[in-house]
């Protein structure tokens, strides 16, 4: 449950209140769920988008595919910027 509320983008402090627990326990307890959830769920989605794009009715793999590209393109900037060295 942990994992699919971070992966939702539910606060802690919201999962704490759900669970009836403190956030040093939930810290302590969930920690791989706290780390893991929103990278499952982007992952998920993911999948989905690219089978929309590559299986779906023209209209929908159309739409699927505009959108999936420009992420992508972003993300891949955004993962070589960390990397590169000042200028």
């Amino acid at each position: 449950m942990v994992k699919t509320l971070t992966g939702y983008g539910i606060p802690q402090d919201a999962i704490c209140a759900i669970l009836k627990i403190t956030r040093p326990t939930l810290e302590k307890r969930c920690r791989v769920e706290l780390d893991t959830g929103a990278a499952d769920a982007d992952a998920q989605v993911a999948g989905s988008m690219l089978k929309m794009a590559t299986k779906a009715p023209y209209s929908v793999r159309f739409q699927a595919a505009k959108f999936w590209l420009p992420s992508r393109v972003e993300r891949k900037a955004a993962r070589n910027s960390r990397y590169a060295g000042p200028d």
